[in-house]
């Protein structure tokens, strides 16, 4: 350790790897919100959301200039729409925060 910070750097390939290695560790990560639904209980009480932020995640489809499968893009808009949880969609939802 240095000070309060460790020397040590983690990186994993999956969320349940990386969750594990911080139980493992006592150590603390940023999962995406979905992935808070697959916590033990014990995990969740240990979850605390951003303060006096909104973190987002923006996703592009880059097409040429004549394509014309527009039917498609807005197929694939609807599905990716439809895996984010209602919970997630409401802008106006106030969390109580729990500064960090």
């Amino acid at each position: 350790k240095r000070g309060n910070q460790s020397i040590f750097s983690y990186e994993a390939g999956s969320i349940d790897t990386l969750v594990h290695i911080v139980d493992k560790n006592e150590g603390l990560t940023v999962i995406p919100e979905m992935a808070v639904e697959n916590l033990t209980d014990v995990q969740i009480k240990n979850v605390r959301p951003f303060k006096n932020t909104t973190p987002v995640r923006e996703i592009s489809l880059i097409t040429r200039k004549d394509f014309l499968r527009e039917r498609m893009i807005a197929i694939i808009k609807e599905e990716v729409q439809l895996s984010v949880p209602d919970s997630l969609k409401d802008t106006a939802m106030k969390k109580y925060v729990i500064p960090l």
